[in-house]
């Protein structure tokens, strides 16, 4: 978050684990988007998807399966980003 608030002008895109130390990724993307409602986020999770609704309530984020395949993950960025 300490990055996020000295660089959140200059990213375009974020991608979080929703499971991390300290804070979840979830947590993290509803702080990033109280600053910036619109940027995109990527989750990368290894659980059911059902499992992580607060995910699914992140506006325009998408959620990928680990493991993730690198064509997929560069399809979900270019499609993201543009």
């Amino acid at each position: 978050m300490a990055l996020f608030q000295t660089h959140m002008d200059a990213i375009d895109l974020v991608l979080l684990d929703v499971v991390m130390p300290e804070m979840g990724g979830v947590e993290a993307a509803e702080q990033m988007h109280a600053e910036r409602p619109h940027l995109p986020v990527i989750f990368i999770t290894g659980y059911d998807f059902d499992a992580i609704s607060g995910a699914q309530q992140i506006t325009g984020a998408r959620i990928l399966g680990k493991p993730v395949a690198t064509p997929n993950l560069a399809r979900a960025l270019r499609e993201m980003v543009g």
